[in-house]
């Protein structure tokens, strides 16, 4: 079941990985003065463990702690699991504010995390799952 699982994640960000690009309906979620997180509306999509779709992160000014510039982002793909309330960030890029990568890292699939720990992730569950 565990190789499976991790088979079914690693096609979703495959998929998922290719509607970057085209990733265009950006819908604020939550943010503050460091900056903002958006939901790609158009990347929602119904998966076998829940709810997959890309996320991405604006910094609204310098952090030393991320070495990010003001309007770099992250953009990430996650995958929500609307019957557990959890969720789990699949991997996530690094973009310059002009769009150049700045390197991808991919996460472990086991590495679930219930969504009312972060507000963050309470946040796009809500609007993922319709709550």
């Amino acid at each position: 079941m565990y190789c499976i699982m991790k088979k079914i994640i690693f096609m979703i960000s495959l998929g998922l990985l290719s509607q970057v690009a085209m990733a265009e309906n950006w819908q604020k979620v939550i943010g503050d003065n460091e900056g903002a997180y958006f939901l790609d509306k158009s990347s929602v999509r119904t998966v076998a463990a829940g709810k997959a779709y890309v996320a991405k992160y604006v910094f609204d000014k310098d952090s030393e702690e991320y070495e990010a510039k003001k309007n770099d982002y992250i953009v990430s793909n996650n995958i929500d699991n609307c019957e557990d309330n959890t969720t789990v960030t699949v991997s996530a890029e690094n973009f310059t504010a002009k769009g150049v990568s700045g390197g991808r890292e991919e996460y472990d699939a086991d590495d679930v995390s219930d969504v009312s720990e972060d507000e963050v992730n309470q946040a796009f569950f809500d609007k993922v799952c319709g709550r």
